[in-house]
């Protein structure tokens, strides 16, 4: 009994598929740990009058549990890195009034990072930031020069400063 070449291509797809990938399947990414350049920042979405993305981000990764935080960003973001897509989340709460005299305030910064790897040293992503009022009187866009709640929503391109 001899097997046509379309019977030995479809099962080798329907192998392929069934581990998870398929014959046109991109490789798996390891996200290296370092200084991140951003390009072709967009904002999307700008309440929180952010308009700049802070660069480069400074990714640091624990080797044994791929556990990856943008360390220089408000709430750092961590997150698993497993895959070649990942989300990074983090949140702080900010206490104007132990920053700025006068100002009762104290406001929830929640930031997201949706990472999609394109090489070990490069990715494209999506950052959201939010802000809402936790506490006081103060938190007004007179006082802050933003309104709250807000958010904030850019795109990005980032490689890996050598």
């Amino acid at each position: 009994m001899q097997i046509s070449r379309a019977a030995s291509v479809t099962a080798a797809v329907a192998f392929l598929a069934s581990c998870g990938g398929d014959a046109a399947s991109t490789p798996n990414y390891l996200l290296a740990p370092g200084d991140y350049a951003l390009s072709e920042v967009k904002f999307t979405k700008d309440e929180c009058k952010y308009a700049i993305m802070p660069t480069p981000l400074t990714i640091t990764i624990d080797a044994a549990s791929r556990s990856t935080k943008v360390s220089n960003l408000a709430g750092l973001p961590a997150g698993a890195s497993n895959g070649n897509k990942f989300a990074l989340t983090g949140e702080e709460t900010v206490d104007h009034k132990a920053k700025l005299v006068s100002r009762d305030c104290k406001e929830q910064l929640k930031t997201t990072f949706e990472i999609s790897l394109t090489a070990d040293t490069n990715f494209k992503g999506t950052a959201t930031f939010a802000s809402t009022a936790l506490e006081g009187q103060a938190c007004t866009e007179e006082n802050l020069g933003y309104p709250i709640p807000c958010e904030s929503v850019a795109t990005f391109v980032a490689q890996k400063q050598p």
